[in-house]
């Protein structure tokens, strides 16, 4: 799971796909998140960090997000190149 903060969300998930081996699925997002919330969530999560921005899912942190973000159901497919 990667936590960001992004104002362009389209041109960051666009950013992230290239090179990436996998296809990137949005689970939400926070829409008046703030950098500080950020951190927030990388500090609540901070010992389930893999590598910078990425964390390693597991279903307390699922659920944990599932609770602050607001769902999505972006199709992603149209961005992808």
């Amino acid at each position: 799971i990667k936590i960001g903060f992004s104002q362009t969300l389209h041109r960051r998930v666009i950013g992230l796909a290239k090179g990436f081996p996998f296809n990137l699925n949005i689970m939400g997002v926070i829409a008046y998140g703030s950098r500080s919330d950020e951190r927030k969530l990388h500090r609540r999560f901070a010992k389930l960090n893999v590598k910078g921005e990425w964390y390693r899912a597991t279903q307390w942190m699922i659920d944990d997000l599932m609770e602050i973000i607001e769902p999505t159901s972006f199709d992603l497919s149209q961005w992808y190149v």
